[in-house]
């Protein structure tokens, strides 16, 4: 897969975030063009997050989505076994890193980590900073954090995966 950078990420939120008609139409491409991975987002968190988490999680699996088409043409459907896969690793990756901070905990999935800044828009996704008046993530929780990080790094890897 090729390598998301920053530019890329701004790109599409500003698309996103500019007009509402936009935003739509990549939903609903997004749903047509990878259900198995919109059936994931739906099923798999289903309980442990809020209605708010939720949606965030699903609009964050929407830029990367874009992000990696636009640079990736022709993308292959994701299937279940591909996510699975992927899922697994990333739980016994974050299991290796009881006890810590959140965002010590995520060290360990950067390590020579090829979309490192599609990664660190995750990260940066998830961390609430108080002092970052733009931000208004208030509504993530603890228990929310990490299941969201792992399954859009499920996402990123299962593209990295078939796409290599």
């Amino acid at each position: 897969m090729k390598i998301i950078q920053d530019k890329q990420i701004d790109e599409v939120i500003e698309s996103l975030d500019t007009f509402e008609e936009i935003y739509d139409r990549y939903v609903n491409q997004f749903a047509e063009n990878q259900p198995v991975i919109v059936s994931f987002l739906e099923s798999e968190q289903t309980g442990i997050l809020s209605e708010e988490e939720q949606d965030f999680l699903e609009y964050l699996a929407l830029v990367i989505y874009k992000c990696i088409e636009k640079a990736n043409k022709n993308l292959p459907s994701i299937t279940e076994d591909q996510l699975g896969e992927a899922e697994e690793r990333n739980w016994d990756l974050l299991e290796q890193t009881k006890g810590k901070s959140f965002t010590e905990r995520m060290d360990v999935f950067f390590h020579e980590y090829k979309q490192e800044d599609l990664l660190a828009f995750v990260e940066d996704s998830l961390v609430y900073d108080p002092e970052d008046e733009d931000a208004n993530l208030e509504f993530l929780t603890d228990e929310g954090r990490e299941p969201m990080f792992v399954t859009l790094k499920t996402i990123i890897d299962a593209f990295d995966n078939v796409l290599a």
